[in-house]
């Protein structure tokens, strides 16, 4: 049998829809051996999950940065500066905090300034398995920030979420508030996401996010369709009597984002025209589709210096939690969220959870692109690490993601 690592890496451009192409790559790694010894037998409804489970592949990391001279900073998540955190133009006068979408998993981060002209990575080591607070102090001799070199193209500080140009991955299982199959691929989408905010003069005090959404594979015969409630946020923010303050753009004309919500309820939009892409009755579960796999973007951006009471709602955009995907069934208004997540406004359900009394869930969040199972293949079955994640209560294999059968996934 044949295990493989099942990560994929892209590179979308926020600025042009059109100029959107993804390049992925598979490889193998040394450390992702399996164990059949350790595989179970059963499916993943079979099996005991403790109740505590979170089921979170990622955790909050609050970063607060001091320095002695206001300078431009990057955050890496490896030594080798390949996949990008967060910009920030950090100043002297009060520490900078970022709020970062961690994988579990990840145990260090890489801050690179610049000292005396040469560039300087300083290593942070991270200790808690779920919200954490941790700090870093720039050296005495950091480089003053140069504004004619801006550490970012948007705002003062951008980070990115899972990482700068790469795309994570939800799934969902869509026979709620039954458990499904469990092959974890009724709706899959990449996601991508990218705030920024400012603290800066008037002609730059901007606050926003750039979200991206690809289609990847949906093997449900219910009408779902993938939505997003930016929780903290407000629609009169985005759209009143003075402007509209944010714009969407496709890859697909028959695929497009459509703005839900009005008034003082929180952003909810959602996408449509998804089942236009089924072959039969699925798409890209059972044969990898020839088909382009279509992505949408949302872009929110909006000058603040004159408007200090949305500050705090859009600050909120900073903040992964602050995303709430879930499936809207397009009939009944039923919703699907990943489990700690609420149903929206606009529900004909209430879930305040989402998760059945013996904590199974029907979505999965994961902080990096990966290789759906097969069509009626258990998620288990495809990656084998995952009976051990998920029966240790999240404790052992925080990166079961890594590690798949490649026969019974598309890539």
């Amino acid at each position: 049998m044949k295990h493989l690592d099942c990560m994929k890496k892209s590179t979308p451009n926020l600025l042009s829809a059109a100029a959107l192409l993804l390049t992925l790559a598979a490889s193998c790694s040394s450390n992702d051996v399996f164990d059949p010894d350790k595989q179970q037998s059963g499916q993943t409804a079979e099996l005991k999950v403790p109740a505590s489970f979170s089921w979170a592949t990622t955790r909050s990391v609050a970063l607060s940065i001091s320095t002695p001279t206001t300078t431009a900073v990057t955050l890496y998540a490896d030594e080798q500066g390949k996949q990008l955190l967060a910009e920030a133009v950090v100043s002297k006068e009060s520490p900078t905090t970022l709020n970062l979408d961690l994988p579990i998993s990840q145990k260090e981060l890489y801050l690179q300034c610049s000292v005396k002209g040469a560039k300087k990575m300083l290593k942070q080591t991270l200790t808690a398995t779920t919200r954490a607070n941790t700090s870093i102090t720039l050296p005495e001799e950091v480089d003053w920030y140069n504004s004619d070199t801006g550490a970012s193209s948007k705002g003062d500080i951008t980070m990115y979420m899972p990482a700068k140009g790469q795309f994570g991955t939800l799934l969902f299982e869509d026979m709620y508030p039954a458990k499904g199959d469990y092959d974890m691929n009724d709706f899959v989408a990449g996601y991508y996401i990218a705030p920024f905010y400012s603290v800066g003069n008037k002609e730059t005090y901007s606050e926003g996010t750039d979200l991206q959404l690809q289609i990847r594979a949906i093997g449900g015969s219910h009408p779902y369709r993938l939505c997003v409630e930016l929780s903290s946020l407000l629609t009169s923010d985005i759209v009143d009597a003075t402007g509209t303050y944010y714009t969407t753009s496709t890859t697909n004309p028959d695929i497009t984002l459509e703005l839900l919500s009005s008034g003082n309820q929180p952003v909810v939009f959602a996408i449509n025209g998804t089942e236009k892409l089924k072959e039969g009755n699925f798409f890209n579960t059972e044969e990898p589709t020839s088909k382009q796999l279509p992505t949408v973007t949302l872009s929110i951006l909006r000058n603040l210096y004159d408007h200090l009471e949305f500050v705090t709602r859009y600050n909120g955009l900073s903040q992964s939690e602050n995303y709430n995907f879930f499936l809207q069934n397009k009939h009944s208004k039923q919703e699907i969220h990943l489990k700690g997540y609420s149903t929206t406004s606009l529900a004909s359900n209430n879930d305040q959870l989402f998760a059945t009394p013996d904590n199974f869930v029907w979505g999965i969040k994961v902080p990096t692109l990966i290789a759906h199972p097969l069509e009626r293949t258990d998620i288990s079955k495809a990656y084998p690490r995952f009976t051990q994640w998920v029966t240790s209560g999240g404790t052992a294999e925080t990166d079961w993601y890594t590690t798949c059968v490649g026969s019974l996934v598309i890539k």
